[in-house]
């Protein structure tokens, strides 16, 4: 009876009993909720938003009060994906006449399972004052599958085809969310 669940968790408490009851009570936090009775059990429901305490008390038709034991509720927070880069430097540069590729690998994780992921790339042209900046959003090699809770997900890039001349600079970063709901991180 004690929940351990993630933030979001839908909860539901289905109570039968052997004898004929007044009414029954889903006491938590100060608060009295009233139980529903249908099919011959009471139920209550509820979306986990904060840890605490609960319990029940119910009434027998003589209007004897019984209370059950207090259990606990510990909701998790749900965590953002996590992103780790691998196989490039944080800063690279090429001369024009040598082959302007580079490849990297990018592994995420998260624990409600990853909904999408892509590269976004800024690339600079100009200095100073008349600097311009176009951003593109940049597949990855791989397929993202969704709903996966790891995933290694490689990027071949090429300057050229990106229309990158000399002096040009290119940033990125990756962008991801998870399958949480009502709100994915």
């Amino acid at each position: 009876m004690n929940i351990k669940a993630v933030e979001g968790s839908h909860i539901r408490w289905d109570l039968q009993f052997d004898n004929s009851v007044d009414s029954v009570l889903l006491q938590s936090t100060g608060t009295n909720y009233p139980m529903t009775l249908k099919n011959d059990a009471y139920s209550s429901r509820t979306v986990l938003k904060y840890s605490g305490f609960y319990n029940f008390k119910f009434k027998d038709l003589q209007g004897n009060a019984y209370t059950s034991d207090l259990y606990s509720i510990e909701v998790i927070k749900d965590e953002s994906p996590k992103v780790k880069l691998t196989g490039i430097e944080q800063f690279t540069s090429f001369d024009f006449s040598e082959d302007k590729t580079f490849t990297f690998n990018t592994l995420i994780t998260d624990d409600y399972g990853i909904a999408e992921a892509q590269i976004i790339a800024t690339v600079s042209k100009g200095t100073g004052e008349s600097v311009k900046f176009r951003e593109e959003k940049l597949d990855f090699n791989d397929a993202v599958i969704k709903g996966s809770k790891k995933l290694n997900l490689a990027k071949k890039i090429n300057l050229d085809n990106m229309k990158m001349e000399p002096g040009d600079e290119l940033y990125f970063y990756i962008e991801t969310s998870d399958l949480k709901t009502p709100n994915p991180n």
